[in-house]
């Protein structure tokens, strides 16, 4: 049942990249993108550049914790199903931004 929750998240993420123009085949390699400017941002301001990496990722973070969307996912899922959709779609949302803080040696900020 939840690979079909993500088999759906994904159909839904393909139809929103259709309606605005774009092809389902950039959204990786948009991602991948997205980060590699990043990681030039962090080394160019390395002392705030990690914090606005990090609230852009919060953004995202929100988007997954809104009010209905929970609830919605409540009533469909059991307890365990339901907390294991949010741990991945959590990690799957701040993987980059994981990756990239161990990457530059910045994890350190994050905590403090």
């Amino acid at each position: 049942m939840i690979e079909n929750y993500f088999k759906l998240q994904f159909r839904i993420m393909e139809r929103y990249l259709h309606d605005f123009g774009f092809s389902k085949y950039l959204l990786i390699p948009g991602i991948i993108l997205f980060y590699i400017i990043s990681y030039f941002f962090i080394l160019q301001y390395p002392t705030w550049g990690s914090y606005l990496i990090s609230l852009l990722n919060f953004q995202v973070l929100f988007h997954f914790s809104e009010f209905r969307r929970n609830d919605f996912l409540r009533s469909l899922f059991s307890t365990i199903d339901y907390h294991k959709i949010r741990i991945i779609e959590n990690f799957l949302g701040s993987i980059g931004t994981i990756i990239m803080d161990q990457f530059q040696n910045l994890w350190t900020k994050q905590i403090i």
